[in-house]
């Protein structure tokens, strides 16, 4: 190993996991390691890994298998950050051997995922404050059943069999939840009540293109401290959910939606500080560029 090399503390290597060798095991300052989309990476490769890495990302590397998870504690002790998004051949029974030191775990696209992951995690990573699981498709209801205390993110876009129902009892499971994607994903009705925790911040609603006024102001009255709030392309929202606005929001992303007014807009903008009209004509056809004049 030459000396240069052995301050490094952070590596990428896209596409290419060919380089993991002996001599990657010698880099003793390693933390963070990249090797996203490495398709020839081998379960065996990972065993050289070096055991003083905190993040690791795997994402698309088609290769890996449920096996490859099983040595992580043991290989890295110290990891906490891991990506693993469109590893497709990983299955729930990889989390049973998840690192109990894990903060922030991305499953997003590893679609022969079932409920059980979250099992497994709730009983194996406790301590996780970030679940990217956007695209999951194989999640039902059960699986928000299973309590994560210290979670602080969630991202369930596109998790399509996912229903309103699931979401009844959601903030005792996640009683510290701060940021919840569900854009394109449940489907919502008017009638029934959603129990979001009150700690949320952030809400992203994309493409729901069926969300009401009526849905959207009832899960509003849940989330008083909401900073940011993303209904891009919530194309049946229209001026009537503005005054239900929380006073504390400060980011709002309307791209796409064409049922709110220039006037209505602003008399209800309050303390937003950034606001996205991207692709936004008034109902009649009208431009809402005049918000800027």
């Amino acid at each position: 190993m030459r000396t240069y090399a052995r301050g490094i503390t952070s590596l990428q290597c896209l596409s290419d996991g060919r380089f993991i060798d002996d001599d990657v095991s010698k880099l003793p300052a390693l933390k963070k390691l990249n090797l996203m989309s490495c398709t020839e990476l081998t379960n065996a490769a990972l065993l050289r890994l070096p055991p003083t890495l905190e993040e690791l990302n795997l994402s698309g590397c088609l290769g890996l298998t449920d096996a490859a998870l099983a040595n992580l504690p043991e290989k890295l002790p110290n990891l906490k950050h891991l990506e693993v998004a469109g590893c497709l051949r990983l299955t729930s029974a990889a989390m049973r051997d998840l690192s109990p030191t894990l903060t922030a775990l991305n499953l997003s696209g590893c679609f022969s995922l079932s409920d059980t992951v979250m099992r497994n995690l709730s009983e194996k990573s406790p301590q996780l404050i970030q679940l990217e699981l956007a695209g999951c498709m194989g999640l039902t209801n059960a699986a928000l059943t299973y309590p994560l205390p210290l979670l602080e993110k969630l991202n369930l876009a596109g998790c399509f069999s996912l229903t309103q129902a699931s979401l009844v009892n959601f903030s005792q499971g996640f009683p510290k939840l701060k940021a919840l994607d569900l854009s394109n994903g449940v489907a919502f009705n008017d009638a029934e009540p959603l129990n979001l925790p009150q700690t949320l911040e952030v809400l992203r609603l994309k493409y729901r293109v069926s969300i009401t006024d009526e849905a959207l102001t009832n899960m509003l009255q849940r989330v008083p401290n909401l900073i940011e709030l993303d209904l891009s392309h919530c194309r049946e929202l229209t001026d009537a959910v503005l005054p239900n606005l929380p006073a504390t929001l400060q980011a709002l992303d309307l791209t796409g939606c064409n049922g709110f007014t220039a006037n209505g807009l602003k008399n209800h903008l309050g303390t937003v500080q950034g606001l996205d009209l991207s692709k936004c004509r008034g109902p009649d056809g009208e431009s809402l560029a005049g918000l800027l004049k």
